[in-house]
């Protein structure tokens, strides 16, 4: 991944509440076109992939084609449901990962890549991609100096979301509660 397709300019959406606290504010990466379209094949190629093996976890919903919020709710309504008609008792555990997105770590990410078959060209191209990227901020038309990133998947970038939805795909193996 060539670095000058690394650099991201990060413009602070303001989500809700006070606009005078930070953690109101959603980091999202203005990045080239180019960068958008090379992402964009890449994405292409990597969900044919992940399509074809089968490897999302099957009650994985978001950022998926053909998978929406409406098949989630149906999917909770019949499991409901049949609990209600064994005369059993149902719970639901609903999350909300605060700075998803931020949070994801690259040696893992990358390990979870290769567990999941991406090697070779396509592991070392997935590591250039994590690897050097810099960010600037832009607020009021002033842009601080590039800083190094370490972790995060760009929010607003195409990959971002596949890239976070491998990250936690075997989330729900932490209990045979979670299946």
């Amino acid at each position: 991944m060539p670095e000058s397709l690394k650099v991201a300019n990060v413009i602070p959406v303001h989500k809700k509440g006070s606009q005078s606290l930070l953690s109101n504010y959603r980091p999202i990466s203005l990045l080239s076109n180019l960068n958008k379209l090379l992402e964009k094949l890449m994405c292409s190629r990597l969900v044919t992939f992940l399509d074809k093996n089968s490897i999302f976890y099957d009650k994985q919903f978001g950022f998926r084609a053909k998978h929406s919020t409406d098949h989630a709710i149906l999917s909770i309504i019949d499991k409901i449901q049949t609990a209600i008609e064994n005369r059993e008792l149902s719970c639901g555990i609903f999350l909300d990962f605060s700075k998803a997105f931020d949070t994801v770590n690259h040696k893992i990410l990358i390990k979870k890549l290769e567990f999941y078959g991406i090697r070779g060209i396509t592991k070392n191209w997935f590591m250039s991609y994590l690897s050097n990227r810099q960010q600037t901020v832009t607020v009021n038309n002033v842009s601080s100096d590039p800083m190094p990133i370490s972790c995060g998947i760009p929010q607003g970038s195409v990959l971002g979301p596949i890239l976070f939805l491998l990250y936690i795909n075997d989330f729900h193996l932490c209990s045979s509660l979670c299946r």
